[in-house]
């Protein structure tokens, strides 16, 4: 399945206790009711960088906006500590830490979309 309707891009703050993780969506025709997939990065970089690649001349430079095309609700999230989430804690973001954030950040999705069941795409530590 291929969507041709205009790409919509929304930004969102979910809440992981008193730390604010940025997730970014983008969705053609309404969110909702079609498969996620939710993109991670890994350490040294940020998620809307990574995955949301503006290049001229290269449509699919953005992983965002080829699987958006391919019928999917796209997300990215920045991980505690990268990125436009909260870097106010002094501590080691590591694995354990992550995992918190994507317990976050699918619970926001959840409650936001009504999405129950992600792919989820990974790099490096993500």
């Amino acid at each position: 399945m291929t969507t041709t309707a205009p790409v919509t891009a929304v930004d969102h703050w979910a809440p992981k206790g008193e730390v604010k993780l940025f997730l970014f969506e983008k969705h053609a025709g309404a969110p909702g009711n079609k498969p996620a997939v939710l993109f991670v990065h890994g350490s040294s970089m940020a998620g809307q960088a990574t995955f949301d690649m503006k290049m001229p001349g290269r449509r699919y430079a953005s992983a965002m906006d080829y699987f958006v095309g391919k019928g999917f609700d796209a997300w990215c999230i920045d991980m505690e500590g990268y990125g436009r989430s909260d870097k106010k804690r002094n501590l080691n973001f590591d694995i354990a830490n992550g995992v918190d954030d994507l317990v976050a950040a699918t619970d926001y999705i959840a409650k936001t979309r009504g999405t129950r069941k992600f792919m989820v795409y990974g790099i490096s530590s993500g």
